[in-house]
């Protein structure tokens, strides 16, 4: 690190950068304790399943990706132009990024839905919202726990097969 840091200073990097840096860094290190974590048998089983977890799930956020730029192309084009009713939350000064974030929270449960009864198309704005929470959240959240109760099942086998 200090290596580091004294190339960066050469370098002349903002500070706010240097941290976003270091952090980084620091998080990929405690990831690379994951990876040494493989050669204990007690907690390989464990390291194993996580990437069969995760590369098993990759249709499934492809999936996912898809209905939550669908909603969100919903609500950006119904909240486009009218300034008096905001039905998403304002998180950035971008509209887009703003509708994808609503989206992202509404998948994790976090309704943001004070904004919702505003403005002329409130009614069709809750019949999305409610078929957007059921979609994602009841459907596609169960979705995952199955291919994760399924990832689970292969990797026990095999674990008592070895």
């Amino acid at each position: 690190m200090v290596i580091q840091d004294l190339y960066l200073d050469r370098k002349v990097m903002e500070a706010s950068w240097k941290k976003a840096l270091y952090a980084i860094a620091c998080f990929v290190m405690w990831i690379k304790i994951y990876y040494l974590m493989r050669i204990f048998s007690q907690t390989a089983h464990f390291i194993t399943l996580m990437a069969r977890i995760v590369e098993d799930s990759k249709t499934f956020m492809i999936m996912l990706t898809i209905i939550l730029l669908a909603f969100a192309n919903f609500f950006y084009v119904i909240d486009m132009g009218d300034k008096d009713s905001n039905y998403v939350g304002l998180y950035t000064d971008n509209s887009i990024v703003n509708v994808l974030m609503e989206m992202y929270f509404v998948s994790l449960g976090n309704f943001n839905i004070g904004s919702y009864s505003n403005g002329d198309n409130s009614g069709i704005i809750w019949f999305f919202f409610i078929i957007a929470s059921f979609v994602i959240v009841v459907v596609f959240m169960n979705l995952l726990i199955s291919i994760m109760g399924n990832t689970l099942g292969d990797v026990q086998a095999v674990q008592e097969q070895s």
